[in-house]
């Protein structure tokens, strides 16, 4: 049957992807609505820069085209043409996108390591022999 080889196919194809694009995610699923899997690639703004992998992709998307000609995947980005459910098979590389809140910030100048922290407390701590690690809302007073 198709589908199984289908699916196969992708699973197989998006393993390799994601291994290679450590930044991708692909998703897909099979839709009953649609009788064809449905296959969305993210993030679309690393994707639109990322020439190696349009090629990639869009060369499997046309031997999918070829093999399968009644039965071919769509495939989008970032799920513009279609939702996936929470269903959707999802492959991912090693690096996933970790949403970060930035509540502070330290910067080394001239041998002092300046850190503030979000309360806007400014911290100076003078360079020595060993390196200190100033955590975020400690009471340190400049030096």
């Amino acid at each position: 049957m198709n589908k199984d080889k289908i699916g196969q196919a992708l699973r197989d194809w998006a393993k390799e992807m994601v291994r290679k694009y450590e930044w991708l995610t692909i998703k897909f699923e099979y839709s009953d609505a649609r009788d064809r899997y449905l296959v969305s690639y993210s993030p679309s703004a690393v994707i639109e820069d990322n020439e190696a992998f349009c090629r990639e992709s869009m060369s499997f998307e046309d031997e999918m085209n070829l093999m399968f000609p009644d039965d071919a995947p769509l495939f989008c980005d970032e799920e513009r043409l279609f939702r996936l459910s929470g269903h959707a098979e999802v492959f991912q590389g090693t690096l996933v996108s970790i949403p970060l809140i930035i509540t502070s910030c330290a910067v080394i100048w001239e041998g002092h390591v300046t850190y503030e922290s979000e309360n806007q407390e400014s911290v100076v701590s003078s360079s020595s022999e060993s390196f200190e690690t100033i955590m975020p809302n400690q009471n340190r007073k400049a030096a």
